[in-house]
C-alpha cells in the first residue's frame, strides 16, 4: 500500500528565526530508509517572511540534490525488495521492472563490501552509481563480496550512502 512520511526540517511547520535544523545527514538517510520501505519521504521546509529560503535550507535540500545527481537510479521509479536492510547500515530498493537490485551502504564500506542477504545472476556485473568501470565480486561462504579498488575510495562518487547496481537472484528466506 502506498504511503508517504512527512517531516519538518526544522522543529515547526513554519520559519522560525533561529530554528535547530535537521542535519544534512539526517535528511539523506531518512530518503534513503524511506524510500527502501517502499514510502515517499517528503521534507517539510518554510520560506521567510520575505519568500527567500535560509540557508540552511538551501544546503541540506543541494546537499541531497548531489547525492542524488548520482545515485537517484536506485531512488526514483524503484520498489522495495524482499527485504529492506541487512544490518543497520546497508538498504535495498529494486528497479521497477525488477532487473537490478539496489544496494545502498549508509557508509563508506571500506576494501570490501559483504552482502549476505544477495547472489548476483552468475557473470553479471556490478557497478557503484558514478564509478565507470565495473567491481569485483565473487560468491563465498560469507555471501556476495564486492572489492572496491583504492582509487574509488580516494575520489568517492558522494559524501554519504554509495549505491550498488546489482543484477541479482530473488531473495529467499532459508527454512531453518
Amino acid at each position: 500500500m502506498p504511503w508517504e512520511a512527512i517531516e519538518q526540517l526544522g522543529t515547526d511547520w513554519a520559519y522560525t528565526p533561529n530554528d535547530n535544523y535537521k542535519s544534512k545527514e539526517w535528511v539523506l538517510g531518512t530518503l534513503i530508509d524511506v524510500v527502501a520501505k517502499g514510502g515517499n519521504f517528503m521534507l517539510g521546509v518554510s520560506p521567510m517572511a520575505n519568500g527567500k529560503f535560509p540557508k540552511e535550507t538551501i544546503e541540506r535540500l543541494e546537499y541531497a540534490g548531489a547525492w542524488l545527481g548520482v545515485n537517484s537510479e536506485g531512488i526514483y521509479g524503484t520498489r522495495p525488495w524482499n527485504i529492506f536492510k541487512e544490518g543497520e547500515d546497508l538498504r535495498f530498493t529494486r528497479g521497477k521492472d525488477g532487473k537490478y537490485l539496489y544496494a545502498i551502504a549508509m557508509k563508506w564500506p571500506g576494501k570490501t563490501m559483504v552482502i549476505r542477504s544477495v547472489r548476483p545472476v552468475e557473470g553479471s556485473e556490478i557497478v557503484m552509481l558514478g564509478v565507470k568501470q565495473p567491481l569485483q565480486w565473487r560468491q563465498d561462504e560469507q555471501g556476495l563480496v564486492i572489492d572496491i579498488p583504492q582509487a574509488i575510495e580516494q575520489h568517492k562518487p558522494c559524501d554519504q550512502a554509495y549505491t550498488f547496481r546489482i543484477q541479482a537472484q530473488p531473495f529467499r528466506m532459508s527454512s531453518g
